[in-house]
């Protein structure tokens, strides 16, 4: 049927145009005239295939009164003469059919070919995740990971009347990536649902979650509701979380499970048309207390921030072998919020690699109390020591943790909470970082360190 009305549609037009140029005498055909086309005069290649851009090449023999269209979807024609070609990307893996027609004025043919894409397009210029950055929980068994979770949405107008999807592409597991279109704006109008997730929980654990947003712009907000499938009424939160430009963490820890199916509702209402969201990272775990939250680092609170923008530190390193004879001092960089320090050799005991930030200026009154995190990431599987006290006095400390594991590549939160120093006031403070034990030529990143006041 389809066929046969985009013939009527082209016959006609070819006609009007005075394209026809065969005439009906010795025949029985009172159509509009025109050439039979044969099938042998259809042909066309494919090439291609860097970035899954294939060029479609229409190479048809060249007759007088045949137009030839090209069609990547069965629908939509692009004219294209013998010869010429078009070019198209495919960003999604898939098998894509190709459709060449043939018209004359009282003839049709068509040919077809398919293109085998085997993996999703990757721009290579896309922005990358900061390697230091938190991008929610990693410890435990993500129950995300190879789950057949699929996504859907429901997007509707002011007067809730269902509107078309927004554009989208991607999937749960490598992230999903879609542009609001002129959908309402009050809240559960622009819903993305991510169910079928063969996800089943207990009511007798507890369970962290996490999910990240990246979003286009500044000051818009998103709904995360983690519940359970067919219960409205039975979920982890239905907060609205207020989102920046760049990438958000929406992270829950020690959820009361559920009975049942998981799924997550989630919704966009109130972005503006045009803004793109992408949200990945989807995390759902037993509780595990190595999934710790950090702290605000861009806080108004954070003291240690004003430290990170004036580096007001000096730096101090002792580096020593198996013997304990002090050696050479490691490499280091500092980078704003950002900082690496990289063991020129090997160290086999907890303090024989140590590194202070001496801040220059940083004290607590007697009375202060406060909360600490930091993000760690290292090159290797490794451990930490991290203390903080008084530059004068090394007993007089607010904290100090020894044997803190560290795993290849995973960025890392250390917290801690309800921090004194044991002896009272502390001016100025130093803190220490001490990798004793690691490989030669481990990278140990330290970033967002955050002192909170109470």
């Amino acid at each position: 049927m389809k066929k046969n009305l985009l013939y009527g549609f082209f016959a006609l037009s070819m006609a009007v145009m005075g394209m026809s140029s065969c005439s009906p005498l010795d025949s029985d055909d009172h159509s509009l005239g025109g050439s039979v086309v044969s099938q042998d005069a259809l042909s066309m290649t494919i090439s291609g295939g860097a970035d899954n851009t294939y060029t479609i090449t229409n190479t048809s023999q060249a007759l007088n009164d045949v137009r030839y269209f090209i069609s990547l979807d069965g629908r939509k024609l692009d004219e294209v003469a013998a010869g010429a070609s078009i070019t198209n990307q495919y960003k999604k893996k898939g098998t894509y059919p190709v459709y060449l027609y043939a018209f004359s004025a009282c003839d049709q043919k068509m040919i077809s070919q398919s293109i085998e894409i085997a993996e999703d397009w990757k721009d290579p210029n896309a922005p990358v995740d900061d390697p230091s950055e938190w991008l929610g929980f990693t410890a435990g068994t993500n129950l995300f990971e190879g789950a057949p979770a699929t996504y859907r949405f429901w997007f509707a107008d002011a007067g809730w009347g269902q509107i078309a999807d927004p554009d989208n592409s991607g999937d749960v597991a490598t992230g999903i990536t879609f542009t609001m279109n002129g959908c309402g704006s009050e809240r559960w109008q622009a819903q993305m649902q991510i169910e079928n997730t063969g996800i089943v929980l207990s009511a007798s654990k507890t369970y962290d979650f996490s999910v990240v947003i990246n979003s286009s712009v500044d000051g818009v907000s998103a709904t995360i509701k983690p519940q359970k499938d067919g219960d409205d009424g039975t979920f982890f939160t239905e907060n609205v979380f207020p989102l920046h430009k760049g990438n958000n963490v929406i992270a829950l820890t020690n959820c009361a499970g559920f009975d049942g199916n998981f799924k997550i509702a989630s919704d966009f209402a109130g972005a503006p048309e045009g803004t793109v969201f992408t949200v990945k990272n989807f995390y759902v775990a037993e509780h595990n207390d190595a999934n710790v939250i950090p702290l605000d680092y861009n806080s108004a609170d954070n003291v240690w921030k004003a430290v990170d923008d004036a580096q007001a530190f000096e730096m101090s390193f002792w580096w020593a072998d198996a013997g304990w004879a002090q050696i050479g001092d490691p490499g280091f960089d500092a980078g704003g919020r950002i900082y690496t320090i990289t063991s020129n050799d090997a160290t086999k005991d907890e303090w024989q690699a140590q590194n202070v930030f001496n801040t220059t200026s940083l004290g607590f009154a007697a009375s202060d109390e406060f909360d600490f995190s930091c993000l760690m990431v290292a090159t290797a599987d490794s451990r930490v020591t991290i203390k903080l006290c008084q530059v004068n006095d090394d007993d007089n400390q607010a904290f100090y943790k020894n044997d803190i594991q560290l795993k290849a590549g995973k960025v890392q939160v250390i917290k801690f909470a309800d921090c004194k120093f044991a002896k009272g006031a502390a001016s100025p403070v130093k803190l220490i970082y001490d990798f004793g034990g690691c490989e030669a030529g481990v990278d140990f990143v330290i970033a967002d360190i955050t002192i909170i006041k109470k």
